[in-house]
Order: structure tokens, then C-alpha cells, then sequence
């Protein structure tokens, strides 16, 4: 009545103006009506000439483009977040940030499912600020409490919604409606899988908690495109990373060829002069008797020169220049025996788990080589293990490398390998030093009780028998050394 009231008073006063009100229809609807007016004179007496309008469908459509504008504006958003961020990680949580923002949810969650695991893993969570009292539900779940969703998702890649009036049949079979709409309090759901892989997918999760909702056919086109942008950043972020350990692989190959070829190099023209010391010294000691002042100086001599030899035959074996005699070798039987020769020098609070695969068959190796490899590994993990009680696991496998893992094994092609592990329950390795410890004459180890030479000798080794090397460590967590023999 007041906005008729001041319309009629601005008419009378010949303020013409169009007005945007609400009216009532004769079955008592109420809808958005234009109004214009005017004064005039009808039979020689003062009126008023006024038009009504229905605006209910202008209306619409300026409400369906603000709308558009708005998911627009929300599309953008999430695509500059691509284009500035490369962690995978921070694009989800402020893509299900948005996602919660546009659609107004409660809640709005992004998951990580993995059939081969068997667990619904949670990577982020957003929660609506104007909801009181929300608790977070982010977890990592068994898939088992909601394996016919998640099968029927990964069957028809379709999105599943459920209401708590009304659950989703494949939600309903495993008793996961119970646990989602009435322990967990949700009211309606919509799982929008995307990022499908051979063994899973990730999937946006948008809960309603105060209220039963359900979501137009617009809402779930906003979430589609939301969902392929998000794939696509993902896709940028694995070949990203992809792109970056290659890079190190091949840094750190030209690296260790570098160092190589300077080591063999001096290596060589330090090898004939101590062949020159130990020759003369032999020579001399001949000619002397034993127990005289200048016999015992020439006998340490002697000795400090035949130790650094041993340690030049180090230095080529890590640069490939020594002279290898590769022959079919039993593996399984090479390390066998080395390990009942290593088990002598171990302390009786070390275990040694043996996982040995009799059927690996032959591989075409050096056996005192291989040998040397076997006692430098466990001896570096006896080190590790020097002030704890551990167990040293030493396992032998056969392999298929395939192409995806060629990503993170440096070697030359997929195919069948000898896979020979060994792992420790030691001290670790930090991060900050784990790409230099098969760098020559690098060791963590207090002077006078390691030279450096151990891992280096033996990534020369594997690499001249053409197989590779890995590490994986935690601090305070054990290491285990992977190599990697061709068949």
C-alpha cells in the first residue's frame, strides 16, 4: 500500500517515472510487475491513464544471466588458479573452496578413491563460515562402507546424489546411507567423480547439512566444468613433476659421468706412480734384513701405498674403467653366500630377513663385483643400525619394469629385471644430502671411519653391469637401496 501510495502521489504531481513492484493477480499470485502512469482529463475530469506490465519473465532471464555470470566468474577464478599454481594440492582446496561458495552448500569436500587400496582418501575440505557448529568430516575411509557407490561411480561415470528422504540405491546396499545421512547428519549429497585412472578417481563431494536439497540440471553443468578444468590441472601437475625428475635424473647422470671421467683420469696417472713406490719399495725391502729402522720405514710405506691402490681400484670401478669379467651368474647363490659371510661381522642385535627368489634365474655379471656390492650395502646398513637393535632385510625378485616406472628408475628401457633390495631399520637419510651419497669421497661418517667410496663404487658397479640404482629414506625411518640387474 505505500508503494501504491507514493506511485499514485508522484502521478498526480505528473512525475513520470516506471516503477518495478510486486502485484497480485485475480487467483491471488503474487508476480513482478512494470507500472507508467500519467495525468490526463476523461469526460472533462481529472485522471489518471496507468499501464501494467508482467516483467516475471525479464526477471528470470536477469536472474538466469547474473547466473551465468557469476559461474563464469567462478570458472575464471579457478582457471587463474591454474595457470599461477603447480601444486596439485593447493588448485583442489581452492577449487572446492569455489565450488562451496557458488553452490552455496554446507560443506564441500574433494576425495581421492583407490580400488587397489581399498580407501576413500580426503585431500581437502571446505566448510561454510555462516554454518554453526559444522564439524569437518575430512578422513580417510575403507572403501569397504561404501563400495557399491563407489563401483556404480566408476561404472556408469556418472554423479550420484542422495537425499536423506530418499538415499541412492547403490548408497543403500552397503548400509552407507545409515552412516552418511543420519551418523554423519547429512541431508543431501552430490558425489561428481572426475580424474578417472585405472585404479580409481577423485571425486568433488557437496554436502547439505540443515536442510533436503537437490541440485538443478545448472548446478551439476557448473560442477562438470569445474570437474574438467581440475583434470586438467592435474594432468599439468603430473608432467610437471614428470618433467622435473627427469631433469634431476639427467643432471645427476652428467653428474656422476663428469666426476667419473675426472676421477679415472687421475685415477690412472696415479695408479703407475705407486706402481713406481710399491716397486722400489719392494726392491729396497729385498736388499734389507728385517727389523732395521729403514726396513720398518719402508714397510709403511709399502703398506700406505698398497691401500691407496686398493683405493684407485675403487676410483675406476666407480668410473668404469676398470676391467669387468662378466660371466652367467647365479645370483641367488652369490648372495646367499655373501650374506652368511656378512652375518659373521654383524652383531647379535641385528637381524638379517632373507627373501630370496631361487628362480631368477642367470644374470651376465662380474660375481666378485656383485660380491663387493652385497657386502658394501649391508655394511652401510649395518652402520646405520650401529646404535639399535634392527633387522636388515636383503630380498631378490624378478621384475617387469614397465614404462611408467622407467620415471623413477633411471635405466635404459621396460622389460623383465633382477631386483636386489636391501633395507635397514637404521637412522636415515636426510633429504638435504640423499642426491650426493653416491658422490665420490662424500660420506656422512666421522673422519678416519669411511672415505667416501662405498655407494660411489657401487653405483659404478651397477651401471657398468647396465642396471640402475634407487634409494628411498626417511629420517629416523631406515633406508632401502633397490638395484636393478637386466636379465
Amino acid at each position: 500500500p505505500e508503494t501504491r501510495d507514493l506511485m499514485l502521489q508522484n502521478i498526480e504531481n505528473n512525475y513520470e517515472q516506471i516503477y518495478e513492484v510486486v502485484g497480485m493477480n485475480l487467483e491471488g499470485q503474487k508476480f513482478p510487475m512494470e507500472v507508467v502512469g500519467r495525468n490526463c482529463r476523461y469526460n472533462g475530469h481529472p485522471a489518471h491513464i496507468i499501464a501494467v506490465h508482467d516483467i516475471s519473465e525479464r526477471i528470470r532471464s536477469q536472474i538466469e544471466l547474473q547466473t551465468q555470470l557469476a559461474y563464469a566468474r567462478a570458472l575464471n577464478r579457478i582457471a587463474e588458479t591454474i595457470i599461477i599454481e603447480e601444486n596439485a594440492a593447493k588448485i583442489l582446496k581452492r577449487s572446492a573452496a569455489i565450488v562451496g561458495e557458488m553452490l552455496r552448500v554446507d560443506r564441500s569436500l574433494i576425495y581421492r578413491v583407490s580400488f587397489k587400496k581399498r580407501r576413500a582418501s580426503g585431500l581437502c575440505e571446505w566448510l561454510n563460515p555462516d554454518v554453526p557448529d559444522l564439524a569437518p568430516t575430512r578422513n580417510t575411509f575403507d572403501l569397504g562402507l561404501f563400495m557399491s557407490a563407489a563401483r556404480h561411480i566408476r561404472e556408469t561415470r556418472q554423479h550420484l546424489e542422495s537425499h536423506r528422504d530418499r538415499p541412492h540405491a547403490a548408497i543403500g546396499k552397503d548400509g552407507a546411507a545409515e552412516i552418511l545421512h543420519q551418523q554423519m547428519n547429512i541431508a543431501s549429497l552430490l558425489w561428481y567423480p572426475f580424474a578417472f585412472q585405472e585404479d580409481g578417481y577423485h571425486v568433488f563431494m557437496v554436502n547439505q547439512v540443515r536442510r533436503v536439497r537437490e541440485w538443478s540440471q545448472k548446478e551439476i553443468e557448473f560442477l562438470d566444468a569445474v570437474a574438467q578444468l581440475v583434470s586438467i590441472a592435474m594432468i599439468k601437475s603430473e608432467l610437471l613433476n614428470e618433467r622435473r625428475q627427469l631433469e634431476q635424473q639427467l643432471l645427476q647422470k652428467r653428474k656422476m659421468e663428469a666426476i667419473g671421467t675426472l676421477a679415472g683420469g687421475i685415477a690412472h696417472d696415479f695408479n703407475n706412480i705407486l706402481g713406481a713406490i710399491l716397486g722400489f719399495c719392494e726392491v729396497s725391502l729385498g736388499q734389507l734384513s728385517e727389523g732395521g729402522h729403514i726396513y720398518d720405514n719402508l714397510s709403511q710405506i709399502h703398506t700406505a701405498a698398497g691401500r691407496a691402490r686398493e683405493m684407485v681400484r675403487q676410483i675406476l670401478t666407480f668410473s668404469h674403467h676398470s676391467d669387468q669379467e662378466k660371466q652367467p651368474v647365479q645370483i641367488h647363490q652369490l648372495v646367499k653366500e655373501a650374506l652368511n659371510l656378512i652375518r659373521a661381522s654383524l652383531p647379535t642385535t641385528i637381524q638379517i630377513q632373507r627373501q630370496i627368489d631361487p628362480d631368477c634365474g642367470l644374470v651376465l655379471a662380474d660375481p666378485t663385483q656383485l660380491h663387493q656390492v652385497i657386502m658394501n650395502l649391508c655394511t652401510n646398513a649395518h652402520y646405520a643400525m650401529r646404535h639399535r637393535a634392527g633387522t636388515l632385510t636383503v630380498r631378490l625378485e624378478t621384475v617387469t619394469v614397465d614404462e611408467a616406472m622407467l620415471l623413477n628408475i633411471p635405466l635404459g628401457k621396460a622389460g623383465r629385471y633382477v631386483r636386489l633390495s636391501v633395507a635397514d631399520e637404521g637412522s636415515g637419510i636426510e633429504k638435504a644430502i640423499i642426491n650426493r651419497i653416491f658422490d665420490p669421497f662424500f660420506t656422512t661418517k666421522p673422519p678416519g671411519q669411511g672415505t667416501g667410496m662405498g655407494l660411489s663404487v657401487v653405483h659404478g658397479i651397477v651401471k657398468g653391469h647396465g642396471g640402475a640404482i634407487t634409494v628411498e629414506s626417511q629420517p629416523g625411518g631406515g633406508s632401502r637401496f633397490d638395484i636393478y640387474l637386466p636379465r
